[in-house]
Order: C-alpha cells, then structure tokens, then sequence
C-alpha cells in the first residue's frame, strides 16, 4: 500500500491492514465491532494492500458471514482475483450461490452469457445485471447486440420489459468505467483502441431508434459525441429523433453538432409551433456560434422575423461572444426583459473566458462601442467619430447602419498598428476595472 494512501486512512484501520498474518488477526478480531463504514474501506482498501491470496480469503471469509448484504457483496467483488485454488474458489462460489440476496447471489456469475444473446436473457434480471457490471471497459458492440435481439425478439412477446432494457443500459452506460474507456487523451496512443472504441460507440448510437424513446433518453444523456475513430453520431440517427430526444441532446454542452445546430437556426422558423421551438432552443443553447457577416443578415431580415430571432438569441443562445450579447442588449432595449437576459447572459459569459480570450472580445466589444457612439442604433440620435489617433475610423463609418460600421471598424483595426492606439479604445466600465 502506497505511504500516500495509508496516510489517508483513518489511523485506526492503518494497523489492521498491515499485510501480515497477526495484521490480519487483529482484523479479523477487530472486525466485528468495526463500523459499516470501516468495514467498507477495509475492503476496497484490501486492492491496495500486499496482502497474501491465503490472507484476503481469511478477510472475505469473515466479511461473506455479514448481516449486511452489501458488505458480503464487496467480499464477493474479490474472489475471482484471487490465487487460492480451483478447490477453494469453488467453495466460495457455491455458498455466493446460497446467498438469500440476488446482488450477492449472482456478482461472481459466469459471464460468457453475454457472447449469446438468448442465453443472457434466460437469465434472471438480477442475473443480468450482474453480468453487465463484470463487463471490462469496452464491449459496446456486445451491449448493443443484446439490447438489438430483446428489441427484434423479446419486447413484442412480453418476454423481456421496457424497463429491463433500460436498467441493462443504465447498469452499463452509468459507471466511471464506461467514461473513463472513451477519454481521448488514452485513445489517441492506441490506434487500434481507437478503432475498437469508434465502432462500440457507433453501435450504441445505432440503438437509439431502436429502443423506446423512454429508454433512448439514458443513451441521449450519456453516450459521448465522437470518440476514437468515430464520426460522430450517424446522421441517420439525428434524421430519427424526436423533438423531445433532440432537445435533450441539443441541450448537453459536451455536444458540438455545430454544423447540425447551425442548419436547425437557419431553417425558417414556424414559431407557432412549440416542439420547434424547443428544439431552436436547444440548438443554440451551447456550441452556437455566429459570424459577423450571420448577424447582419439576421439584422435586414424583415422587421418581425427579426426581432423574433433577436429574442432568440437574447433568451436561448449561451455561447456567443461577448460583442452579440452588448449589440442584442442595445438593439432590444425596448423590450426590458429580453435586454436584460442578454445582458445576464453576457456577465455570466465573462466568467467562464480564458485570460487570452478575454482580452481579445474586450477589444471586439470596444471597437463596437465606438461604433455605437458613431451610429448609434436610436436613428435620430446624433452620433460622434473617433477623434485624435482613431480617426483613422472614421471613413469607415456607414451613416444609418451601426453594425456594418462595426463590421467597417474591425477589419480597419486588423491593419493598424493596435499596440499604440490600442489605449485609446473606449473603456468599458461594467465589465473593466480601473
């Protein structure tokens, strides 16, 4: 056991669990009177510990004879590592097998049911499960064919319920394990590991229309985008979901899409229509992005199309930059509510920006509000140019329209030299301190 992790014990169970044979005995003497709690950490710690085979199984013969059946169940988690004999080990599986409680009963199971689909679910649910949870990382494709057959064969005879399929999934999908395989920085040393994982989650993608849509939601919640040599998910299953399951994955800021989000926004919008505007919400809810050239057609559309975007954007969007959410503030200030989300939406944005990026949208929002000062939004407010070393912005100025001044003002910016006059742009007191 590493000195870190021993010093992170409770002083009491440190001695307890020194991997000697009178440690053990004080253990075993000591057992008895130890709380759930230490019982618990005695054997989650006994993986770390260098403790003999013939010591552990004196520890779990001990923590099998518990009341407590999730202590007899972590006992049982340790028998198939063990090195004590086929003899012993059979010993040990029989009397798991006499066990009054299905999770104790069927942990240590023989798991080759799952390379047989009508075996597995000739099985007890309990059994099922015990199954699912002694999978290692990976065997996606394996899950999928199981949950597939039940689909094809099973649901319509009654044979296997909605909710068994659902806690198979959940058993599966919902676990450190499953999140740890997919993490990038272990697939990209792997090629092939990268390959096996991209077609696991394919095949998990792939279930999603097959599975009820109550079922579907575990999948929807969990299933991470692209990984490996994946894709990302199959167009074909985004064709196939509903409103409410393309809302819920719309919504998860671990989605890009941001292709898929952006063909959804530029659709002509039927705001009449409830589902649509859940699903334009989700859409731009993260992972959303526009340009400047995407703003300003937004801006010439006709006068109700446009405000209900602009509303859009102010309630729904949460990853604009920051200028989108200063110039949605201004151009909807009649309406206080909407104003006042965007300007929400904006402080919030602040928080979350890097140091670097940061700075750089300050330097957009400044240059905006010179652009305001010059034109400013109100047509029968008078506006003022840049003056002294700005002036050079000045011809850039298109009377009437603030954000193509905007526009005019950032590309000017790009070919002067920004490191001197670069003070000289506006401070912005909400958001800068002195």
């Amino acid at each position: 056991m590493s000195e870190d992790y021993m010093r992170e014990l409770p002083s009491h169970l440190r001695d307890l669990l020194n991997p000697t044979p009178s440690g053990t005995a004080k253990l075993l003497a000591a057992w008895d009177g130890l709380a759930m709690e230490s019982q618990m950490q005695v054997l989650i710690s006994l993986d770390e510990t260098e403790h003999q085979d013939y010591l552990i199984k004196k520890v779990l013969d001990k923590a099998l004879d518990s009341p407590n059946a999730y202590i007899r169940y972590l006992a049982a988690t340790k028998i198939p590592w063990l090195m004590i004999g086929d003899e012993e080990e059979k010993i040990l599986k029989e009397r798991l097998k006499a066990d009054v409680d299905p999770l104790v009963k069927y942990c240590v199971s023989e798991s080759d049911h799952i390379d047989n689909p009508q075996s597995f679910f000739n099985l007890p649910q309990e059994a099922r499960l015990a199954q699912v949870r002694q999978l290692g990382i990976g065997n996606g494709e394996k899950i999928a064919s199981l949950i597939t057959y039940a689909m094809e064969n099973l649901i319509k005879h009654g044979e296997v319920s909605e909710i068994e399929v659902e806690e198979i999934l959940t058993d599966y999908l919902v676990r450190p394990a499953f999140k740890k395989r997919y993490e990038q920085d272990y697939l990209q040393h792997d090629g092939y590991a990268a390959y096996r994982a991209g077609n696991e989650i394919n095949a998990l993608w792939n279930l999603v229309p097959k599975v009820p849509e109550k079922t579907s939601y575990v999948l929807l919640t969990h299933l991470p985008e692209q990984v490996g040599l994946n894709e990302g998910i199959p167009q074909a299953v985004l064709e196939q979901l509903t409103s409410n399951q393309l809302f819920t994955l719309l919504y998860r800021p671990d989605i890009e899409l941001s292709e898929f989000r952006k063909q959804i926004f530029n659709k002509p919008a039927e705001h009449s229509d409830a589902d649509e505007f859940l699903i334009r919400s989700g859409a731009i809810s993260c992972n959303f992005s526009l340009t400047y050239e995407e703003f300003s057609n937004i801006l010439k559309k006709p006068a109700k199309d446009k405000n209900t975007i602009l509303t859009e954007l102010a309630n729904s969007a949460g990853d604009l930059r920051l200028v989108f959410y200063q110039a949605l503030y201004d151009i909807l200030s009649e309406d206080t509510e909407d104003a006042e989300n965007a300007k929400i939406t904006l402080e919030r944005k602040i928080k979350r920006l890097e140091e670097w990026e940061k700075e750089y949208q300050l330097t957009e929002l400044k240059l905006y509000k010179l652009a305001k000062d010059a034109v400013p939004w109100v047509k029968d407010q008078d506006g003022y140019f840049p003056k002294n070393q700005l002036e050079f912005l000045a011809p850039l100025i298109v009377p009437g329209d603030t954000w193509q001044t905007f526009m005019n003002f950032s590309e000017g910016w790009k070919k002067c030299n920004t490191e001197k006059v670069h003070k000289l742009l506006p401070f912005i007191p909400a958001i800068e301190k002195k």
